[in-house]
């Protein structure tokens, strides 16, 4: 009897430990999600069983969202998961492609699965794969089958076609103005060699009066760019550049340039998603027939021209940074060049303040297409044409800074705000 009754309470024991472990809240991993342009509010409340940090020192997990598009329009996700504290000696990556097709919350669905599938190690760590598994259960996910071979097939053969149209008018008593322009781009991606073409058509009127003054402004333009890089090595790349352009505004009836390239990549291009360092250099000839005579007094002429790029981008931890610098001149008159910068960097410099840079700065020497005759103020108001300029710039510089709760799972859709 007495050992019975040492069994029975033996088996209430566990009946109450049970029930306890049912009731107990689970410890939460607490994640940095390096991502500006994911939906963080649906993120937030599909994955309530995670603490998303508000800054990454405060975080078990750091993930990196980093982007590419792909030959077919889609995008490349490249997530990489650093383990910090005492996860320090995990880490984790994980990829996935989207079609340009996809819709936004298509693209989100597959981020949230994306993410959890590299997680899936430190919840393991953590002792909560059970705990994951019950929730997905218990919410009726499925798991969709992998395509299988015959439905991968591309009758497209890796050739994606776009085409566009669109218009526009607008006026007051004083003013009216019209606007429409067409479209045509196809490109064709493989890891042997890239293919883009693109068309594109552009006309502008606008009409000004006011009492006996009145004014008509009329531009058109149309440009047409063909691209081919050939892939030689995990650090070399040969290609050509064709560019045919007419344009009232810059003066010409027909203007078409061919250039053969070269670039070589001091990374491998397998690791441009995380840091690049590119010197490129682009030889060629170049034709232009004037619609008026030019301050060179030509009417047509062919040219030889070469341009040297070195570009640099790098995105990590503490932030993101980009620039390039560009060479451009005259082959036989070094004097006609032009010298473009441009920098965009968003570094975390501390807890919560990020400061913002873009700007971009262009000594131009080489404008070869201006009008002999004079500009008059209307042309310069209406930009008819183009006049002449040393330079042209543009700039931005900002800083932001978050406070508040370290961490919050509740969205609140109310009111929009």
């Amino acid at each position: 009897m007495k050992k019975l009754l040492i069994i029975l309470c033996m088996l209430i024991s566990t009946m109450l430990m049970a029930q306890e472990e049912e009731k107990r809240e689970y410890t939460k991993l607490k994640v940095y999600l390096d991502c500006n342009f994911c939906d963080m509010s649906y993120l937030i409340q599909e994955m309530s069983y995670i603490n998303f940090a508000r800054d990454p020192k405060d975080a078990d997990v750091y993930v990196i969202v980093r982007t590419q598009q792909t030959g077919s329009g889609g995008t490349s996700y490249q997530l990489e998961y650093t383990g910090q504290n005492s996860y320090e000696h995990i880490s984790n990556q994980f990829s996935f492609t989207t079609l340009a097709t996809n819709t936004q919350d298509e693209i989100r669905k597959e981020l949230k699965v994306a993410i959890e599938m590299g997680l899936s190690t430190y919840w393991i760590q953590l002792g909560q794969r059970e705990y994951k598994e019950r929730q997905q259960k218990e919410a009726g996910e499925i798991v969709e089958e992998k395509p299988t071979e015959e439905d991968s097939k591309d009758p497209w053969n890796n050739w994606v076609f776009q085409v566009g149209a669109s218009g526009s008018m607008s006026g007051q008593k004083t003013s009216e103005s019209s606007r429409y322009s067409f479209n045509f781009s196809s490109k064709q991606v493989t890891d042997k060699h890239k293919f883009y073409l693109s068309a594109r058509h552009n006309s502008n009127r606008s009409e000004y009066s006011f009492g006996e003054f009145k004014e008509v402004s009329k531009t058109k333009s149309t440009t047409l760019d063909v691209s081919e890089a050939i892939s030689i090595s995990d650090h070399w790349s040969v290609g050509a550049f064709a560019n045919l352009e007419m344009s009232d505004f810059a003066n010409y009836d027909l203007s078409l340039s061919i250039k053969p390239a070269i670039e070589y990549s001091f990374f491998p291009y397998k690791v441009s998603n995380q840091k690049q360092l590119t010197l490129s250099y682009r030889v060629g000839g170049l034709y232009n027939d004037y619609q008026i005579l030019t301050v060179f007094n030509e009417t047509t002429e062919y040219l030889w021209e070469h341009s040297l790029n070195l570009g640099a981008s790098v995105r990590q931890k503490w932030g993101d940074l980009s620039g390039e610098v560009e060479y451009k001149s005259i082959l036989d008159d070094s004097s006609l060049y032009s010298f473009n910068f441009s920098l965009h960097t968003s570094i975390r410099l501390f807890k919560g303040f990020s400061l913002n840079v873009s700007g971009n700065y262009e000594i131009t020497r080489n404008q070869i297409n201006l009008a002999a005759r004079s500009v008059d103020i209307n042309d310069i108001i209406l930009q008819r044409n183009q006049v002449q300029s040393n330079y042209n710039f543009y700039t931005s510089v900002g800083i932001s800074y978050s406070f508040g709760s370290m961490f919050n799972t509740v969205v609140n859709p109310r009111f929009g705000f």
